[in-house]
Formats: structure tokens, sequence, C-alpha cells
């Protein structure tokens, strides 16, 4: 084999190699950021989750001390996350209030 067919067959070789470490580079970053995107959606479920908490006891808080009725509790918002009341009085069993909570973010 001549210089000439080596260096072809070297080139060739280079050439399938930058093109699969570039794809292997690419399958990284979309790992990568799909990662990231589920960290995001994990952390704003968390941040709704004890939102909602907090706004249950915001709610039987306003609820106790009078300041609300189970069914003119307003609503919470705790950063990007807002926590709005809906509820019926003797609705529940024994005639109890139910309370319900929505969740937004």
């Amino acid at each position: 084999m001549n210089s000439t067919a080596k260096k072809g067959v070297i080139l060739a070789i280079t050439a399938i190699m930058l093109i699969v470490i570039s794809l292997l580079a690419l399958v990284a970053l979309f790992v990568m950021t799909q990662e990231a995107r589920v960290a995001e959606h994990k952390i704003k479920r968390i941040r709704a989750y004890y939102a909602a908490k907090a706004g249950l006891v915001y709610a039987f808080e306003m609820i106790n001390r009078g300041s609300a009725t189970v069914n003119t509790v307003p609503p919470l918002d705790v950063g990007d996350v807002t926590v709005s009341f809906s509820g019926t009085p003797n609705a529940g069993p024994n005639e109890t209030d139910t309370l319900s909570a929505t969740i937004t973010y």
C-alpha cells in the first residue's frame, strides 16, 4: 500500500471517529438537558406540596380565629405557587364542613 492510500484510510478513520465522538457528545447533552428538566419539575412539585400544606394551616387558622368561613378563605400566594380554597358548610360526614385546596404552579 502506498503512502497516498494510507493517508486516505487514516483520513476516513479519523472522519468516522470524529462523527462518533460528535454523536456521543450530542447524546450526552440531550441526557443532561432532560435531567435538568426532570429536576426542575421535581423542585416545583415539592414547592407545591409544601405550599399546599402551609395553605391548609393558613386556612384552618383563619377559620379558627373567625377571620374567614370555610367558603370565604382568601387565596394564599407562596412564591410562584398559589393555593386557592373552596369549601362547603355542613357537606361532610356528620354535617361537618368541607374544605378543598387547589394548587397552581
